[in-house]
């Protein structure tokens, strides 16, 4: 899909005009099981010279497909999104998690979120890897994006009991993660920058 049919199309939907509107509305509800409609709004994302508003409303529609249509829970099953474009997601949804805004950003978590309910960790190994190198970074945004993206991995297992063994992924992200959170802990006492922008984002 165009991305720019996406933007397009986001744009409408804040129309003052009803029928603009409901005609926008429409078109994404068919975009939304059209092939490549994820991977469109990843890009539109990414694209830092996108009016933040329509990137906002690019992550709500992202957040909302990962929910829909990552695996089918009905009988029969449902439209759900290819095994390419899940990975495609999944490559690139850290990179765009981290330079965005915060009303965006949040709603990409959520995605990360969804994501992580359904493929963590057999299917998305790689998610844990990726955030220990942004927190091992010296920069800012990219420890910043890195614990914001664990933070929605581990809310996998917010209210999980421990019955057979249903938390033991978790005990094993703490072996591998403690020691980089360590790391950036002992980096916010030392570097005070680093530190106040870290702290005043949260």
């Amino acid at each position: 899909m165009d991305p720019a049919q996406i933007v397009a199309c986001l744009q409408s939907t804040y129309s003052p005009h009803d029928e603009e509107r409901k005609h926008a509305e429409v078109a994404l509800g068919q975009f939304e099981v059209t092939p490549g409609f994820a991977v469109a709004l990843m890009k539109v994302l990414a694209a830092t010279e996108v009016h933040q508003a329509i990137r906002q409303a690019a992550a709500i529609q992202l957040k909302k497909v990962c929910s829909k249509f990552w695996e089918s829970r009905s009988d029969p099953p449902q439209y759900t999104l290819a095994d390419e474009e899940k990975q495609f997601v999944k490559d690139n949804i850290v990179e765009v998690l981290i330079p965005a805004p915060s009303v965006v950003r949040v709603q990409v978590g959520e995605a990360i979120r969804n994501i992580a309910d359904c493929d963590y960790p057999t299917k998305w190994p790689q998610i844990i890897p990726k955030v220990l190198h942004y927190l091992a970074t010296k920069d800012a945004h990219a420890v910043y994006g890195g614990l914001e993206a664990l933070r929605y991995v581990i809310r996998k297992y917010e209210y999980t009991l421990d019955t057979k063994g249903a938390r033991k992924p978790l005990n094993q992200l703490c072996i591998e993660v403690f020691p980089a959170l360590t790391q950036v802990l002992q980096g916010l006492v030392t570097n005070g920058g680093i530190a106040w922008r870290l702290l005043t984002w949260f």
